[in-house]
């Protein structure tokens, strides 16, 4: 092995130095400008090749190191004499230019309340970057239920981009609708305006003097473009600032040289880990993740690497716990589990924007603020056997989890398991009071356990074909539009119900049901059924004979 790809592999590891020798060899045959090239150019990481190889990057890559070694002549940009506003106007869209906060704030309306960008909370971007926001002229057309799966560059994700330079260089973010509910949403089009439109890098460039450094378009996702004109890795962005592995934190442009000590700090997802102070913290305190409040009072610290998972373990000994907290991370320092048995109270925004965990177990905490893990699609394992009260927006967007078991759990606000479409049993034996839009859009549900429940708000289970059975003997109170199309229901026993207007309708399939203090035809019930023969025990079904063995039947 030569002196040029030793240093290689010593800086961004194997691979990346058997993908340099096997095609790169070109740049090789001078001595030492490989190297120098990837300095230049890529912060050192050994996750470089990994985030080449996983988005099929190679060509790409390449064709950058061959320009920087100035040995492929730069591919002639495309020019033209439109403005950038007339290129928007022949696709349909409407670019507008921001010139104030007020101008900012003026399309906030267009996102979700959880998609919502940076930008419009940030409240100074201005002072740092020019901001557009091009907007497609159908936009009020294209909604957001209609993307149960989003993918970046869908018609929604670009039905709105915000196009943000930054006054220093002109480096460019285009910014997507979903924000961060897709991977790299200030990526779109890979950063680069020409696959907008050709020659919209140009349009820019010569209306308003954006000299672009995308020469050529070239953007690795999982990397960001920092001032000293280098790639770094990120897993994260937030606020304009990037966190990433090898302690990387780029916050406007400006690498955070202080945390790159890995003796003294490990950065892992958007967190910092003190190992001096021996404290876990937020880089950006706006945005207010309470997983630091469950890791006070560390006594000790320990990290062990398992070269052959490819994890760290980090265990933490907490001041008064016998229970060491456990923290797994993956290469790439993301959290894939966490588990704390010495915290009783759960903030708000617990890890809302944390992606790719996978397990969690809180055996001890009792209560669970707004937007738990809110934005994480991963999670296939949930431990909570204290659990009693859950707030809003608890384990919404899960796009993994197949069950749900709480055994304590006695009250769940709004829009928790909203679009976790994979969901099929749920248990919850204590719960008494659930909010509005819970399990919303979950129509793969089959049994549901809900023997105590009294009240469940509007938009719970939007359409569960496959439920055949629905006994709650407790339920008084119904939100409207809940249980509608039970395709396949057949029994159905809510004694007890009193209002449903607008619920349990589009059920042909069912053949008994108990609901004796509905009067089904103000309110509008089971009406498809009733077309069908269904039997409606009615009110005094539990004194006749006849109808004994029937209840029994439904509520068996």
């Amino acid at each position: 092995m030569n002196t040029d790809l030793k240093q290689i592999k010593k800086k961004y590891g194997e691979d990346m130095m058997r993908f340099c020798r096997d095609n790169l060899s070109l740049v090789l045959e001078t001595p030492e400008l490989l190297p120098k090239v990837l300095e230049d150019n890529f912060a050192p990481t050994h996750t470089l090749y990994n985030e080449i190889d996983e988005w099929l990057m190679q060509e790409r890559f390449i064709s950058i190191i061959l320009e920087k070694a100035e040995l492929k002549q730069k591919k002639e940009q495309v020019k033209t004499d439109k403005t950038p506003q007339e290129i928007f106007e022949e696709l349909n869209y409407t670019l507008y230019e921001c010139h104030t906060e007020s101008d900012i704030q003026k399309f906030r309306k267009y996102y979700d309340l959880d998609e919502e960008l940076c930008t419009f909370k940030e409240g100074n971007r201005l002072a740092t970057h020019h901001v557009f926001f091009a907007v497609s002229n159908n936009i009020d057309n294209i909604k957001r239920e209609d993307f149960p799966n989003p993918k970046r560059e869908d018609q929604y994700g670009t039905s709105i981009m915000s196009l943000q330079f930054t006054r220093t260089n002109s480096v460019l973010s285009i910014k997507n609708r979903y924000n961060h509910s897709v991977l790299y949403p200030d990526s779109t089009y890979s950063n680069n305006l020409d696959n907008i439109y050709p020659g919209l890098t140009y349009a820019f460039k010569n209306h308003y003097g954006f000299d672009i450094k995308q020469e050529d378009g070239f953007k690795l996702n999982g990397f960001t473009y920092a001032n000293d004109e280098r790639w770094y890795p990120y897993s994260y962005e937030f606020f304009d600032t990037y966190y990433g592995p090898d302690n990387y934190i780029i916050h406007h442009g400006d690498v955070q040289k202080q945390l790159l000590e890995k003796e003294k700090y490990l950065v892992f997802d958007y967190f910092i880990l003190d190992l001096v102070n021996k404290k876990v913290s937020l880089f950006d305190k706006r945005m207010e993740d309470s997983f630091p409040d469950t890791l006070q009072d560390i006594e000790n610290i320990e990290i062990k690497k398992d070269a052959k998972e490819n994890k760290k373990y980090i265990y933490i000994k907490q001041k008064g716990y016998e229970e060491k907290a456990v923290i797994v991370l993956d290469d790439k320092n993301h959290i894939l589990a966490y588990t704390n048995n010495n915290v009783k109270n759960i903030g708000d925004n617990f890890l809302c924007d944390i992606d790719y965990i996978k397990e969690i177990s809180l055996n001890n905490v009792l209560h669970v603020g707004n937007k738990f893990l809110s934005n994480n699609t991963s999670l296939a394992s949930i431990s909570l056997l204290s659990v009693k009260t859950i707030e809003k927006n608890f384990l919404k967007y899960n796009n993994v989890l197949t069950s749900i078991s709480l055994d304590k759990l006695e009250s769940i606000d709004d829009n928790a398991f909203k679009f976790a479409p994979y969901i099929s049993y749920v248990y919850l034996p204590n719960i008494v009071n659930i909010g509005n839009n819970v399990l919303y859009n979950d129509c793969y549900i089959e049994k549901l356990y809900m023997p105590k429940v009294e009240s469940i708000g509007a938009g719970f289970i939007e359409k569960p074909y496959r439920i055949r059975k629905l006994c709650l003997p407790n339920l008084v109170t119904l939100g409207f539009s809940s249980f509608n199309h039970c395709a396949n229901l057949e029994f159905l026993s809510c004694p007890n119900l009193e209002d449903v207007s607008g619920n349990f309708q589009y059920t042909p399939a069912v053949k008994y049901a108990y609901i004796p203090k509905l009067d089904l035809d103000k309110q509008y019930v089971l009406q498809y059924a009733l077309s069908n023969d269904a039997l409606i025990i009615d009110k005094n079904s539990e004194k006749k004979e006849k109808d004994k063995q029937l209840i029994k039947q439904i509520n068996a």
